[in-house]
């Protein structure tokens, strides 16, 4: 990686951009359209949801990798930072198409998304690294199923100013099941959840439903190191859940992609908070009043992002 992307993140400056952004990519990230969903099926309807969950995996061209990653941690750090509705700015990257990056963003309300897209950084974020996507982003937005009471919140503000990129394992699964197996489906992905939240070296399982389709249930899984992965994905919940997954999918087998990204996470850094059921700081993060924060945001004042 390069030098610039191992430096602190308290040197990374937020840039104002005058031009508003007009491409189907910000269309598509607006969360515009229905929100129908199902309750643990596909006949209950929700007019938002909380928290709201954007899932966006992106391909990036290999020459832009550093380029990409760099503008996203920033973006990400100013995100939870500074907006009071951002509890989350996950960045993952495959470990084995590199290429490949899975954003899991969360916030308290669409409101607060929405207000996410018209902020200067957002603005930034999208100038920068438009030119870098191999193809168009595929976004997602969710609401959580699981566990009921999850904490969100990333940030730990005794180490706002970490390295990024860690050591954890994410893996982020995906299936868009057969109407008439929908809520067996949902009976297994909620066992195995509930069976992984007894290992301690399993973060956070949570699980999420397309608001748009909810045939699409999505995990988002994080563990300790790749070890722990694999030994949970050897558990006969999580076989019995991936086999009938491909097996009752409305996509055909060999277009399946139920595993779209699964690697380290890039951001937050390991420090961070990842744990969905307790936060073991103990901390209560006041963004308005954080001493910690001021201090961040003023030693970044002056800082280019590309020096």
């Amino acid at each position: 990686m390069a030098v610039r992307m191992l430096r602190s993140l308290a040197r990374r400056v937020r840039r104002s951009c005058s031009r508003p952004l007009s491409s189907p990519t910000r269309r598509m990230m607006s969360g515009g359209g229905g929100t129908s969903t199902g309750n643990l099926g596909r006949n209950a309807y929700v007019s938002d949801a909380s928290p709201y969950v954007v899932m966006v995996r992106l391909s990036i061209k290999d020459h832009y990798l550093d380029r990409f990653i760099d503008a996203t941690i920033s973006d990400g750090l100013d995100s939870v930072l500074t907006e009071s509705g951002c509890r989350r700015f996950d960045i993952t990257q495959d470990h084995q198409q590199r290429n490949k990056f899975l954003l899991m963003e969360a916030y308290d309300n669409k409101d607060s998304f929405s207000s996410h897209l018209e902020t200067d950084h957002f603005a930034k974020w999208h100038r920068s690294v438009r030119p870098t996507f191999l193809c168009e982003p595929e976004v997602t937005f969710a609401r959580l199923l699981h566990p009921g009471h999850a904490n969100m919140d990333s940030i730990n503000p005794d180490k706002i100013d970490d390295h990024a990129f860690g050591t954890k394992l994410i893996r982020h699964t995906s299936h868009t099941i057969d109407s008439d197996f929908l809520n067996e489906y949902l009976s297994l992905v909620l066992f195995e959840a509930a069976e992984a939240s007894k290992d301690d070296s399993c973060l956070r399982f949570d699980v999420y439903q397309n608001i748009e389709n909810p045939q699409e249930v999505l995990s988002y899984e994080v563990f300790e190191d790749k070890e722990a992965a694999l030994q949970h994905q050897q558990l006969p919940s999580a076989v019995d859940r991936m086999t009938k997954g491909l097996e009752w999918s409305e996509t055909p087998l060999e277009a399946q992609e139920a595993v779209p990204v699964e690697g380290r996470n890039i951001w937050p850094p390991n420090s961070w908070n990842f744990h969905s059921l307790h936060n073991p700081s103990g901390i209560v993060f006041q963004r308005q009043n954080s001493v910690e924060l001021e201090n961040h945001l003023a030693k970044k004042k002056h800082q280019p992002m590309y020096p």
